[in-house]
């Protein structure tokens, strides 16, 4: 089971993650304008609630477990945000909770059981409900070269970043869009974002010594449209399987 409290501190002190989770962020916002998203559950905030970025909602509804992350989110939170301080789904529903789009940001590889997380944030959701997700991708172009390397032995090893923040699974397209399908959604949207040339840590290094510039972060979001299937991150859009 995931240590929780170590997780928080280790994700505060997480190199290149503040850098690239200003383009995970975009593509999320991309979709919430897209969808004209109103009543969104957030399944887990991290360091940057959604309200941060998104202010069109009425109602926001963000479930945290980390505890300094739900006290960070409360403490700023607009009017229509309520924070609940646990794992989702360990609160009994509420019949009256109706949600038309649900983020599930940077945490279904994280889960020991993936499809027990999908199907409980399917609980939530009703036949139009869009559910956001994304996640690493194992096809991403630093694994891609460090499999050409002997650095790894494939690209679904865990690398030594996946084993210290706890990442239990290592996701590719045609995996995630499997688990969807097994879940019971339609995917109605996918790409990958973002291309990352080294490991995290490698990336912030580039950017402390001042050879990396904003600039060339903007080109490498843009260049995933040059090289789609290598993106660092996956993103996908899906509902309930229409019967």
């Amino acid at each position: 089971m995931r240590d929780i409290n170590r997780y928080e501190n280790d994700y505060r002190d997480n190199p290149f993650e503040e850098e690239l989770v200003v383009y995970r962020h975009k593509k999320t916002l991309e979709s919430l304008d897209r969808h004209q998203a109103r009543h969104v559950l957030e399944v887990g905030c991290g360091l940057v609630p959604l309200y941060r970025y998104y202010d069109r909602f009425l109602t926001l509804t963000i479930v945290e477990p980390a505890s300094g992350f739900a006290e960070d989110a409360t403490k700023h939170a607009p009017e229509g945000v309520t924070v609940i301080n646990d794992f989702l789904g360990s609160r009994q529903k509420q019949p009256e909770m109706a949600f038309d789009f649900i983020v599930i940001s940077s945490l279904l590889h994280e889960h020991e059981n993936p499809m027990t997380l999908l199907r409980t944030a399917m609980e939530f959701a009703g036949p139009d409900t869009i559910l956001h997700i994304n996640v690493p991708n194992a096809r991403s172009m630093h694994r891609v070269l460090a499999l050409r390397m002997g650095l790894i032995d494939s690209l679904v090893q865990k690398s030594e970043r996946q084993i210290q923040y706890q990442q239990h699974q290592t996701f590719d397209m045609d995996s995630i869009k499997a688990l969807m399908d097994a879940a019971g959604l339609d995917v109605l949207h996918q790409e990958t974002f973002f291309i990352k040339p080294f490991s995290h840590g490698q990336m912030q290094e580039l950017l402390d010594l001042g050879f990396m510039s904003r600039r060339m972060l903007d080109g490498l979001s843009l260049l995933s449209e040059d090289l789609p299937d290598m993106g660092a991150e996956i993103v996908v859009n899906a509902r309930l399987k229409q019967t």
